[in-house]
């Protein structure tokens, strides 16, 4: 088992992504250890189908378990032309099941992000809303019996050419704005 601290160091490994832009998402319930799940977001214009060898099935998200889309091209080791996934839109696609695995409602939530989440840049899909904010506030109004959900970021989601910061402010304003919310960056301490 692979404590929280070797987790966040594993994951903010350059050797661990695909290329700078990737970013990373870990879900732990009551902050036990054993149930950390890592989440990576998928490239805008590729979507992978077979995993790549420092990759999980359930990291690459739903894609990979699900094959080729119908109306997308694949190509040897992609699908080509399908829409990008923030990390946590890869996480949300997962969080139902994750739940039943760990087989009780946990009394404490805690995702961990390379960046806070956005306020719209994220596309809606499988019934959840534009935006990694909404999606999380949707998923905290959802599991209602969950008391306590822990979003920790690591830096402000700036996207291209940081147009998206003053976004990004209004995003982590929304969250900390729920009752059952608490938003805030990650305890360096955790990353050194």
């Amino acid at each position: 088992m692979t404590s929280l601290v070797n987790s966040l160091r594993n994951i903010r490994s350059p050797a661990q992504r695909l290329n700078r832009q990737e970013v990373w998402c870990l879900l732990r319930f009551d902050q036990l250890d054993s149930t950390i799940e890592t989440f990576w977001s998928e490239s805008k214009v590729t979507s992978f189908i077979n995993v790549p060898k420092n990759r999980s099935k359930m990291e690459m998200g739903a894609l990979s378990a699900q094959g080729v889309p119908a109306g997308y091209k694949a190509t040897k080791n992609k699908v080509e032309g399908l829409p990008g996934r923030h990390a946590e839109q890869v996480l949300c696609n997962n969080f139902a099941r994750l739940l039943a695995d760990y087989k009780k409602t946990p009394q404490i939530v805690e995702i961990f992000l390379s960046d806070s989440p956005c306020l719209n840049a994220s596309n809606a899909e499988n019934g959840f809303p534009q935006g990694c904010a909404h999606k999380f506030l949707q998923l905290a109004n959802s599991y209602t019996t969950i008391p306590s959900w822990r979003i920790y970021y690591e830096q402000v989601y700036a996207g291209n050419n940081d147009r998206e910061v003053p976004n990004s402010q209004q995003s982590i304003n929304l969250l900390s704005g729920h009752a059952r919310i608490v938003i805030g960056m990650i305890d360096p301490t955790l990353l050194t």
